[in-house]
């Protein structure tokens, strides 16, 4: 992988360099912090609310009566 031969390679470090881009909408029947920390599992509320920050949406989400736990499926149009 990227000219390192992967049989040296941590199981975590390696699973920490790739990306899924699943085709399944199912990701976002979720809640929205969820869907936030999609690529972090152990995501804390400090940095689900530092990335609604860093796209200027932390004052809109704080409005929610859930705020990043409200259900994504309330966004359906």
């Amino acid at each position: 992988m990227n000219g390192v031969d992967v049989r040296v390679l941590k199981q975590k470090s390696l699973r920490d360099h790739i990306g899924v881009v699943p085709q399944a909408a199912t990701l976002f029947n979720d809640t929205l912090g969820t869907n936030i920390a999609y690529g972090k599992n152990d995501a804390t509320e400090a940095e689900i609310q530092a990335v609604l920050d860093a796209a200027q949406l932390g004052n809109f989400v704080e409005s929610l009566p859930g705020t990043f736990l409200t259900p994504f499926e309330l966004f359906r149009l």
